[in-house]
């Protein structure tokens, strides 16, 4: 379940594209209150990828 959801989730980011922090978080914001667990999640699955000073992601 969890593995669908943040699948579903992902969707919502453009693959290659650059996003700062304040824009994921809004994104992640639309789909769940708790929108830091949210974006944790999705880095930590591998879905989302930090740069190396952990200011701007990007989908996987």
């Amino acid at each position: 379940m969890r593995g669908r959801l943040l699948a579903v989730v992902k969707d919502a980011f453009e693959p290659g594209m650059t996003y700062s922090e304040a824009k994921v978080n809004a994104i992640c914001g639309e789909w769940f209150d708790d929108w830091v667990s949210l974006r944790r999640a999705l880095v930590d699955d591998g879905l989302l990828c930090r740069n190396e000073f952990s200011t701007t992601y990007q989908c996987t």
